[in-house]
């Protein structure tokens, strides 16, 4: 795919002709390197329509400057097409073995009642062996 840049520059700030804004159109994004007032005068900004506005980019010659927005415009490209394919996340599995939170409860509930019964027999034998002294 060849890439052709335009010039779109207004040029009203001066009678100097010097280009200060580039547009090129990459399948359906309108990449635009170009200068901003609020910035120092030798720094290229990237513009991506409905994408990045005004991303300082660290290229000073405007050959640099565009072929950093159009990686830029990869990257981000790239990181659509991975979130778009990228299965879904996997649920968290349990390893084997390893009860759920509901069986730890069902566990834990009948390890209760069985401790009750235990504690309530302890209790029993203790009373007969009480009474038993007691009868001696």
């Amino acid at each position: 795919m060849s890439i052709k840049w335009e010039d779109i520059s207004s040029y009203t700030r001066g009678a100097e002709r010097i280009p200060d804004t580039w547009k090129a159109q990459v399948g359906p994004f309108c990449v635009k390197v170009h200068r901003h007032v609020y910035h120092e005068p030798d720094d290229w900004l990237l513009t991506i329509d409905g994408l990045v506005r005004h991303e300082l980019l660290a290229a000073k010659d405007i050959g640099q400057a565009k072929c950093q927005a159009l990686a830029k415009l990869q990257c981000i490209c790239e990181e659509v097409v991975t979130a778009i394919t990228a299965p879904d996340k996997p649920s968290r599995k349990r390893k084997a073995g390893v009860p759920s939170r509901q069986q730890m409860y069902e566990l834990l509930k009948k390890r209760s009642l069985e401790l009750q019964g235990t504690a309530a027999q302890v209790a029993q034998l203790a009373a007969d062996i009480a009474a038993r002294e007691a009868a001696r």
